[in-house]
């Protein structure tokens, strides 16, 4: 991800940042990209006049793609998952420059989490829509989701500190001001209403096979809370209200923890399987085979890896593929090993359940989810061999 300084009106730098994705056949080439924006609450960098791509005093023009990645918020935590299991990672991310409390800049650098759903037809041609209302991922606080379907906006009870406007914060609410000179900038009230996210994390917290989605927020004196109240202190005997540091700076409250968020995944419609890899060769100290490439049916690929998460986070769990309305036909693993070694074994439609795989033994166990199913058969590239769903390795008779 590069960072480009532009003015957001004269006089006023901003770094809005210029994400890439890089191709991973080639990390000399970018994969262009386009965003379908949230028609609830599109990211501000995206409105009319919100931008000016001119660069300080030496007029330097930066390229801005106001329909790409490129108008959405700084994130610390980021993390591409599968929410509906269709074979396309999608990607959410939480997290900005300066968050909740930051005084001035905070109207320039906040932004809430955003989920970013993979609609990708060409692979060279990258599409995403942002669907993170109709999931109901907002890391804002007290936020009602009641009106969405009806009337087409969400809505909180406003701050109770530090906000000077209604006190019912709606997703149309905007607010125009003046910078310096006379360029107007646009700001979304309920943007600036978001929490400052920090670690996100996915995994199958509840076992159904599907990725949910774990959000970390920063807490503070800075509560955005519709119940939040001064900060006070007693001074010989008398309560004060503690004044900001500075004048731009919003008047400290009480201390607000971060939330931690958990979101479950209610999707159950689309296929699904686990990976379980064991490296139980002898003198190896990487049992887990973190680093080993997985590739399901000729085109899914993913690699083990020793942790999954994002900014001071962390999750290890079994390799989950999404597989659409299809199922697991073949399975190709390459060991991270001095060798190489590649494990191929093709499979009898398997789906919804964890492979167990050694790379010494080749296939331990097929587990259904739920535990039950019954036996099912699966068909090796090599010696004659089959696995029951009772977990039991044998020779074919």
């Amino acid at each position: 991800m590069g960072k480009a300084e532009l003015e957001v009106g004269p006089g006023l730098a901003e770094h809005l940042p210029l994400h890439k994705i890089v191709d991973g056949r080639d990390y000399r080439r970018q994969i262009r990209n386009k965003v379908r924006h949230s028609r609830i609450l599109p990211p501000d960098a995206s409105l009319p006049g919100n931008v000016r791509t001119a660069r300080g005093l030496t007029n330097h023009q930066v390229e801005v793609d106001r329909e790409s990645l490129d108008v959405y918020e700084f994130a610390w935590g980021a993390m591409a998952l599968d929410v509906q299991n269709d074979g396309l990672p999608d990607l959410y991310f939480a997290g900005c420059v300066w968050g909740r409390g930051g005084g001035l800049l905070s109207s320039i650098g906040t932004g809430p989490g955003r989920l970013l759903v993979n609609a990708t037809r060409d692979p060279d041609k990258l599409r995403f829509v942002d669907l993170t209302a109709e999931h109901r991922l907002f890391n804002i606080l007290e936020l009602n989701y009641d009106a969405l379907e009806s009337g087409g906006y969400i809505w909180r009870p406003a701050p109770n500190q530090n906000w000077g406007k209604r006190n019912v914060v709606y997703s149309y609410d905007r607010t125009s001001w003046i910078p310096q000179g006379n360029d107007e900038v646009t700001n979304q009230d309920l943007i600036q209403a978001a929490e400052n996210g920090r670690a996100v994390m996915a995994a199958d917290l509840n076992g159904d096979g599907f990725a949910d989605l774990i959000v970390r927020n920063v807490g503070g004196y800075d509560s955005r809370s519709s119940r939040a109240t001064n900060l006070k202190v007693r001074i010989n005997g008398e309560v004060r209200a503690v004044p900001p540091h500075h004048p731009v700076f919003p008047v400290p409250t009480n201390y607000e923890p971060g939330a931690t968020r958990v979101f479950l995944n209610r999707y159950d419609t689309n296929g699904w399987i686990k990976v379980h890899l064991v490296d139980d060769s002898p003198r190896s100290f990487n049992r887990d085979a973190i680093g080993a490439r997985v590739i399901v049916n000729g085109r899914l690929l993913q690699v083990k890896r020793a942790g999954s998460g994002s900014t001071v986070s962390n999750t290890v769990d079994d390799v989950l593929f999404g597989l659409g309305g299809g199922s697991a036909e073949r399975i190709e693993v390459h060991w991270p090993d001095k060798k190489r070694t590649v494990t191929t074994l093709g499979l009898e439609s398997l789906n919804r359940g964890t492979l167990v795989l050694s790379k010494t033994k080749g296939l331990l166990a097929w587990k259904p989810a739920g535990g039950h199913g019954g036996s099912r058969p699966i068909r090796t590239e090599g010696p004659g061999r089959k696995i029951h769903a009772a977990g039991v390795l044998g020779d074919a008779r």
